[in-house]
């Protein structure tokens, strides 16, 4: 089935097979890591981690995407799909019961990038590590070094409470549709 990506929530799709493998090994899914998943799109990397993980938990703000996903990812037990923006959605609250913390994976768009970040940030004694892909540009910026010309609040505010690193960079042809940036 093909779906438009909407441009309004930033979507572009990661459709490189490769890449989508090197992400999981980079993720280092341990059977028993609880994942959530921002922005699950159509379920490629979910269908992965599915695979690895004990519990995914697909965050998916696009309801023409939710139908796509429970039909793509029905074989999976351990996947729950949730039809919620993760800016207006409580960890603290949804998670209440959890026993262990969360590794949170997404793509996700330039524009709500810092948004969601500082809410992930919230939610910290919930989380333990945070894998997200994002523009190259914004990576540089969230890593940068003092005195370096990318460093700025954003990344006295993101190595205040974490440890941000680049692991590698992907191409933008590996997105559907293709960014105009890597």
């Amino acid at each position: 089935m093909h779906i438009k990506p909407k441009k309004s929530l930033g979507q572009n799709f990661l459709v490189d097979k490769n890449i989508q493998k090197k992400i999981i090994v980079y993720l280092e899914i341990k059977p028993d890591d609880i994942i959530l998943e921002i922005g699950a799109g159509r379920g490629e990397l979910t269908n992965l981690i599915a695979k690895e993980a004990e519990k995914v938990y697909a965050l998916e703000i696009d309801n023409s995407l939710c139908g796509i996903l429970k039909e793509n990812l029905k074989s999976y037990s351990n996947v729950e799909i949730i039809n919620r923006d993760i800016l207006k959605f409580n960890l603290r609250a949804y998670f209440r019961n959890l026993k262990q913390n969360l590794k949170v994976f997404g793509n996700i768009p330039y524009y709500i990038s810092s948004p969601i970040i500082e809410h992930l940030f919230n939610y910290r004694n919930k989380i333990e590590s945070i894998f997200i892909t994002v523009q190259k540009e914004f990576a540089k910026r969230v890593t940068a070094i003092p005195g370096s010309k990318e460093y700025g609040s954003l990344s006295c505010f993101v190595q205040y409470y974490a440890k941000p690193k680049i692991i590698f960079n992907i191409k933008k042809a590996s997105f559907f549709p293709v960014p105009k940036v890597d």
